[in-house]
């Protein structure tokens, strides 16, 4: 019955993200981005990275999921994919704030982390620094966020970087409609068609561009 068939689904992905955290926990090494880097990487480092909060979501394990997608040596680990990093937030983020917000400050954050996976920690924490003020937002939110950023912080990263001490590039709370990505110069006005499918930008250099919007 479809009722039996949801059950062995839901045992089926607890069993495998058991498997999965039992890895993380017994080889440290799965907490290493470098690891990412090398050209051959093992088939079993990437299917750990990939799926565990995705199983651990199938078998509704929300809170172990949610706790370990801020956890910081998750989230540098996934540094090097950042749309990875985007897709465990979608597992989650459903009527969840913190994780939404989380969620915006990644994808803000994507281009300087395809030039520059380490860039991570300095683009979240300037993009979310302002989130943890008083008056903005919940409690419980800006306590989660506070935390994230107080991890990243004292995070032990193996380089150095830049850490920024207040708020900094577009804030991961407000809004934004598309991204036109692919500028050489500076761009000094944008306009749309009534249809909101045609976008064009123009550039300080004289030259304009003419998106199809998706």
């Amino acid at each position: 019955t479809p009722e039996w068939r949801r059950v062995g689904t839901e045992r089926c992905a607890a069993f495998m993200a058991s498997r999965c955290l039992a890895l993380l926990e017994d080889d440290g090494t799965f907490f290493d981005p470098s690891l990412n880097c090398v050209n051959d990487v093992d088939d079993t480092r990437r299917y750990v990275l990939n799926n565990t909060i995705l199983h651990l979501c199938e078998a509704k394990m929300w809170k172990r999921a949610r706790s370990l997608l801020f956890d910081v040596r998750w989230i540098m680990t996934r540094s090097t994919d950042g749309e990875g990093l985007v897709r465990d937030c979608d597992a989650l983020a459903e009527g969840d704030q913190a994780v939404q917000l989380f969620r915006r400050a990644v994808q803000l954050a994507l281009p300087a982390m395809r030039v520059d996976p380490r860039q991570l920690g300095g683009q979240l924490v300037g993009r979310l620094f302002d989130s943890t003020s008083e008056g903005r937002g919940d409690d419980d939110v800006r306590s989660d966020i506070r935390a994230l950023l107080d991890g990243l912080e004292s995070h032990s990263h193996d380089y150095g970087w830049w850490c920024p001490v207040s708020p900094t590039w577009e804030r991961a709370e407000l809004d934004f409609i598309r991204r036109l990505d692919g500028h050489d110069s500076a761009v000094q006005s944008v306009a749309c068609d009534n249809s909101g499918k045609r976008i064009a930008s123009g550039m300080w250099d004289g030259r304009a561009v003419i998106w199809n919007g998706v």
